[in-house]
């Protein structure tokens, strides 16, 4: 069982369906599990619904009663968080699950066009049918975070209990002013990209070599983020202090996460694993299991963020 003064280790399974079969998901969630983690993260959108059915059947033997899941419902696609596509998204999710409930139902980003109380009444009305037990938001400026929560307050309607967001060693946007907000109002905190979408893994030393597979090659979001000059100092600074261990960059970079960011057990907070293979997903498992880094690698870590700080993301989408 997990130590509760740690963060909490979450099931991520956008890669199911994509770059992980569904024998192999199911292998991963049976993995998951047996180090006694409960919680799943999936969305509406993840590989168009692809990754919701394969979990859906996973689940749907036997397994449903012991995990905590959570999905998303998104404004992508020009739908829009509309109350009736937030009541359309969800029961979609609910079939592709084979589940009546979700555990814990995020909001997936802000949607510009449609008046935020109305996608609240609806996620209300979701919530007293027994749709979901659980809200959460992702992608929020921190102003909206507090909006949404006073909102939700003065209205007598279940208000966010987690906040999703991206967050790693290298990308620490969050600590600035999301997280002083969401520790006054009791939030809890998820973290997304861990190992900033394969960046932290020990592969990334030279801008000039561009990868021919991964997400560096199939995703143009994560090459903006984080293929610059400032990104490939950093790194360099970390591998100087790996010492020739620069395949253990993974390892490290999930032991930051866990023992050495602002992330805290003590608070519910979380961050999520993935992998694109077995091999790779047991090794994060045993990097969540391993202790504190050695004061040389935490300062390199510390180094590298001050060389990227003024590069870095915003966290939160308009």
């Amino acid at each position: 069982m997990q130590d509760v003064q740690l963060p909490k280790v979450i099931l991520g399974t956008m890669n199911f369906g994509e770059q992980v079969d569904e024998k192999n998901a199911d292998k991963m969630v049976h993995m998951f599990l047996d180090r006694g983690y409960k919680e799943l993260d999936t969305a509406h959108r993840y590989v168009n619904g692809v990754t919701e059915e394969i979990l859906g059947r996973i689940l749907s033997r036997s397994l449903r009663e012991k995990v905590y899941l959570a999905t998303k419902v998104s404004p992508r696609n020009g739908e829009g968080l509309k109350p009736e596509q937030v009541v359309k998204k969800l029961e979609t999710s609910l079939r592709r699950l084979k589940t009546e409930y979700i555990d814990l139902l995020y909001l997936h980003a802000p949607d510009p066009k449609t008046p935020i109380e109305q996608t609240l009444e609806a996620c209300e009305n979701l919530w007293r049918e027994g749709k979901f037990r659980d809200l959460g938001l992702s992608n929020y400026a921190a102003w909206q975070v507090v909006d949404i929560w006073h909102k939700c307050n003065r209205n007598g309607w279940a208000g966010p209990m987690v906040y999703q967001g991206m967050y790693n060693s290298i990308t620490r946007d969050v600590e600035r002013e999301l997280f002083p907000a969401i520790r006054a109002l009791g939030i809890k905190f998820y973290a997304y990209n861990p190992l900033a979408g394969g960046f932290l893994t020990g592969k990334y030393f030279d801008r000039e070599k561009k990868p021919l597979v991964g997400r560096f090659a199939l995703k143009q979001t994560y090459v903006k983020r984080y293929w610059k000059e400032p990104y490939f100092k950093a790194m360099n600074v970390i591998r100087s202090a790996l010492k020739e261990n620069e395949l253990m960059l993974a390892d490290y970079s999930l032991r930051w996460m866990m023992h050495h960011s602002l992330i805290k057990g003590t608070h519910g907070d979380g961050f999520i694993i993935g992998a694109t293979n077995l091999d790779q997903f047991e090794n994060n498992l045993k990097s969540c299991d391993s202790g504190k880094l050695p004061e040389s690698l935490s300062i390199a870590f510390d180094h590298a963020w001050e060389i990227v700080r003024p590069e870095c993301p915003q966290y939160f989408r308009t």
